[in-house]
């Protein structure tokens, strides 16, 4: 299968985002926090279940309180303010039977600023449901921007994951962008 905007991953022409996933997010084959800061937007157990459709239906697990859209709005308007760049790329890397991890999809993304989504933001839930690690292994899929300023991954492992990784000042941008757009109960 073959993802929207995905580029050939032995290409010249990538090799600098390629060179830097694996030196510094994934040096050791794991993901690892290469920037100052990281917030967890989303965090709940997979252990006992054979796959994320599983959980979701036999699991009691709370839902992310924010839509793709509206994380996706936080995230430019913490750009905005930072002046920050938004576009860059996708990727997926797996840790088969829990090995070092190797990068086996990566893409282009490109934000939508005029309408606030991000068209590409379903590819990181397909790419972890499509293609798993092997052997109960961890998978990972992300997004980082051109300039690498901010990284967006989502973690399959014994738990399913969602990180925003930054400097002090961006993570701070963010929670205070997530608080005011917290959904409010009256």
């Amino acid at each position: 299968m073959t993802y929207l905007n995905e580029l050939d991953i032995n290409s010249k022409k990538e090799n600098s985002i390629i060179e830097w996933l694996y030196k510094k997010p994934f040096k050791d084959g794991y993901l690892d926090n290469c920037f100052t800061n990281e917030i967890v937007l989303y965090d709940t157990s997979l252990e006992h279940y054979d796959s994320i459709i599983e959980a979701l239906i036999h699991g009691n697990h709370k839902p992310l309180e924010y839509k793709p859209s509206k994380l996706t709005n936080i995230i430019f308007k913490v750009c905005d303010k930072l002046n920050i760049g938004t576009d860059g790329y996708w990727f997926n890397v797996n840790c088969h039977d829990n090995e070092k991890g190797c990068i086996e999809r990566i893409g282009k993304v490109q934000f939508d600023s005029k309408n606030g989504i991000l068209n590409d933001i379903f590819i990181l839930y397909d790419v972890l449901e499509q293609n798993p690690a092997k052997q109960g292994g961890t998978s990972y899929s992300g997004i980082v921007n051109n300039s690498k300023d901010w990284l967006l991954t989502i973690e399959r492992g014994p738990n399913l994951t969602i990180r925003i990784h930054s400097s002090l000042k961006f993570c701070n941008e963010m929670k205070e962008q997530l608080l005011l757009a917290k959904p409010k109960l009256y």
